[in-house]
């Protein structure tokens, strides 16, 4: 951070085209980018199969299945930095608050059921993570037992482990351009992927979460998301539904008291690990302490564009566009709809 150096030409050219590619698929509408998610999303599976199937058959493989899961270390299970990792990761996978699942979700008939689609990706999400984990941890047990150091001192956190580690490792197997080659492409297709719904919205972190969940549930009311949800889903049939149903007294606690209090602790106990913790890049004797300039810049620029005024910007175009004046229009705005759309209404509701 204290010498910048010049521009890396090379990662400037590369990072051109990833954005001139998003911008491309994202001009020509949801139809293309509906058609490409057909390759994006299957491809990559068949690149881990494929990975998964050569790592659980090198020498050293159990050392580091043991490792990631097989012996786990219980003593860890109530670490908070181990609590927060864990709140992220199934955050950041199943893309929990973020834009761009809510604008695809959109797309969706109008009784379409969300709570099927949710239940079927929280499944497949938590298999393919262990899928995996697995690849790349049999891989880092090999390379633990090549360099006949612990497993310990092979792992990097961040980006070290997919970009200096694991391809470090692979070069040390049989045809490693194949193994690199296949493991690089599903990683674009990956990040490619995740950039189109990241760009079509927002990015939400934490904060976000609390505040959809305050303004959703408190805000807009939790009783009129209810009614909304039971205009798409139909009323529960019976009294097992009417509590744990997908509109019953149970979801609609948790969205309401158990989720806010979660993502409360989870934004604290990331707040204190960045004011007690030296931020660094690396490991061991490589390791590099970003300075404390450094991460104040790094969290004004963030928190600079979380504070775009938007609202005052839509709630004046909303007022200028209706007539009215200012304090009309913001409770214009800020009030529920009483009459049920259309589609709604006209359509056969369907059973929980």
């Amino acid at each position: 951070m204290e010498t910048l150096g010049g521009i890396n030409y090379k990662i400037l050219v590369c990072y051109a085209i990833a954005w001139i590619i998003t911008a491309i698929c994202l001009r020509k509408g949801v139809k293309l980018v509906g058609k490409l998610a057909y390759f994006t999303a299957t491809v990559p599976y068949a690149i881990i199969a494929i990975l998964f199937v050569r790592s659980i058959t090198l020498d050293g493989a159990k050392t580091g299945m043991d490792y990631f899961i097989l012996k786990p270390d219980f003593s860890r299970i109530f670490d908070p930095t181990v609590l927060r990792n864990a709140a992220s990761h199934i955050c950041y996978s199943l893309s929990i608050g973020f834009g761009g699942m809510i604008s695809m979700a959109s797309y969706n008939p109008s009784h379409h059921n969300p709570y099927a689609t949710a239940a079927t990706l929280t499944i497949a999400d938590g298999l393919m993570s262990l899928f995996g984990g697995l690849s790349v941890f049999s891989v880092l047990g090999f390379m633990s037992k090549q360099l006949n150091v612990p497993i310990d001192e092979v792992i990097q956190s961040g980006t070290g482990l997919a970009f200096v580690a694991y391809p470090e490792a692979m070069s040390r197997l049989p045809l490693p351009w194949l193994w690199s080659f296949l493991f690089f492409v599903m990683i674009w297709i990956l990040g490619v992927s995740t950039q189109f719904g990241f760009v079509e919205t927002s990015f939400a972190l934490m904060v976000m979460l609390f505040a959809e969940i305050i303004l959703v549930c408190h805000v807009y009311g939790i009783k009129n998301y209810i009614y909304d949800l039971r205009s798409m889903l139909g009323n529960p049939k019976t009294k097992f539904a009417e509590w744990f149903g997908p509109t019953g007294y149970y979801p609609a606690f948790i969205w309401t008291v158990i989720s806010p209090i979660v993502c409360v602790i989870i934004f604290v106990l990331a707040l204190m690990t960045q004011i007690t913790h030296n931020m660094t890049y690396g490991k061991g004797s490589r390791i590099y302490v970003y300075p404390d300039w450094s991460i104040a810049f790094g969290w004004s620029w963030r928190e600079l564009f979380r504070l775009q005024p938007k609202w005052p910007s839509y709630s004046r175009h909303q007022i200028n566009g209706t007539g009215g004046t200012a304090n009309s229009g913001r409770v214009g705005i800020a009030d529920p709809h009483q009459s049920v759309p259309k589609e709604f209404s006209s359509k056969q509701q369907t059973e929980v």
